[in-house]
């Protein structure tokens, strides 16, 4: 087991569907456990509905997060599926500047280039002044210079002359970079 930092994203959080709705703290995982609000996955795939089942037979990670008291590791679950309506998680109709920098990982839709966060736009892939909305099917990431080289053109297309789309709106966009290897069945 590794002890991480109580804030640190340690969990999985799946629906009641089992699918993915965040990535939450170890601490948030584990009090989420102690009241009875999700059940655990281990290693094994095995799901456990309370703490003393989840630290009695559970299969852990050699990896496994842990938190750390005076004198004992407490593991911490990589996957927990809720049990009770403690989360809710509105529907997104259209991502915002933080969710496609992340979804596209910082990378114009245009000149295909990585930028930091502050030389990234949202680009309207119609133009407003053409007739285009400001649904998320007309609007997609892209870099100041490119934004400023398109202006109103339409059609405008990519480096590799291909036509830019918008995203589908994702159920879930990770906050982070690290992935653990058993969440990717659930993703």
């Amino acid at each position: 087991m590794i002890p991480v930092n109580p804030q640190t994203r340690t969990t999985l959080l799946l629906d009641f569907a089992w699918q993915p709705v965040a990535t939450i703290t170890a601490r948030a995982a584990f009090l989420h456990l102690i009241r009875g609000h999700v059940s655990c996955l281990d290693k094994e795939h095995q799901t456990f509905d309370s703490m003393n089942h989840w630290l009695e037979y559970a299969s852990l990670y050699e990896d496994q997060p842990a938190l750390r008291s005076a004198k004992t590791l407490w593991p911490i679950p990589t996957v927990v599926v809720v049990t009770s309506k403690f989360y809710h998680k509105p529907k997104k109709t259209k991502m915002s500047i933080n969710d496609l920098v992340r979804y596209y990982k910082n990378t114009c839709q245009y000149c295909l280039e990585k930028f930091p966060f502050a030389e990234l736009t949202i680009d309207h892939i119609i133009p407003k002044s053409k007739g285009g909305t400001d649904e998320h099917s007309n609007r997609t990431l892209c870099c100041l210079k490119c934004n400023q080289k398109k202006s109103n053109k339409i059609p405008f297309f990519n480096i590799k002359n291909q036509p830019v789309k918008a995203p589908e709106v994702p159920k879930f966009i990770f906050e982070h970079d690290e992935i653990r290897k058993e969440w990717e069945i659930h993703i």
